[in-house]
């Protein structure tokens, strides 16, 4: 709706995320593989999720280390919270959910 096209997102904020999804995704993987990202606002929040497919028994190469670890950071700096990025791994599906406030 109008309120999902008005919402803000922070520069590269999402970019490292989808990179993220991309590197895991691929990693070890020859065949289709499908990203899923979410959007919705709630309770005044942008709720931005992410899914890829990963083993966990494959570790892809390490990249610049910015990453997820880099995204926390900076939502912190941002916004003074410490609970807007979330990780779940669950049946070799790992979910990124960022929350913005709007």
């Amino acid at each position: 709706g109008e309120e999902l096209e008005k919402a803000h997102i922070p520069a590269f904020i999402l970019q490292p995320i989808v990179e993220n999804a991309i590197k895991f995704g691929l990693y070890g993987n020859t065949g289709k593989v499908n990203i899923r990202i979410e959007l919705g606002i709630r309770d005044k929040m942008l709720h931005i999720l992410l899914e890829n497919p990963y083993d966990p028994s494959l570790q892809p190469p390490r990249g610049t280390g910015y990453g997820l670890e880099g995204i926390s950071r900076r939502l912190h700096l941002l916004y003074a919270r410490t609970d807007l990025l979330e990780i779940k791994k669950t049946d070799n599906i790992f979910s990124t959910i960022v929350k913005i406030p709007q």
